[in-house]
């Protein structure tokens, strides 16, 4: 859902259920709000991806490319792998962050983004 801003691109807000804590009913959080600044390219730094989440170098690369905004086609471009080496990844991606789809990587990883503005 787009949030105008003046004099700025609009703000995107991404409602994502969180797997891990959706278990419990009586958890204090349920899901979250992710907001995203499309003017905003900031990305996590690798070297965090990989230790909190277990990351390979390689993935931690391709998920800090995910979570500030980027397309799997991208990024596997930019990268220099193929289409389907990146498919790969984002599935132990998946796997190693307890996610199921790119929405809720980005709200996963949404704390970890250095903001410099």
């Amino acid at each position: 859902m787009p949030l105008p801003r003046t004099g700025q691109r609009p703000l995107f807000a991404y409602p994502a259920k969180l797997a891990s804590m959706t278990a419990n009913a009586l958890a204090d959080c349920q899901g979250v709000i992710i907001l995203i600044d499309p003017d905003d390219a900031s990305r996590p730094p690798q070297a965090a991806l990989q230790l909190a989440f277990e990351l390979s170098e390689a993935e931690a690369r391709l998920a800090a490319r995910l979570a500030s905004g980027e397309l799997l086609e991208l990024a596997t471009e930019q990268l220099g792998i193929a289409k389907e080496t990146g498919r790969s990844q984002l599935k132990s991606i998946f796997a190693k962050t307890g996610v199921h789809r790119q929405a809720e990587l980005v709200a996963l990883l949404a704390p970890l983004l250095g903001r410099t503005k």
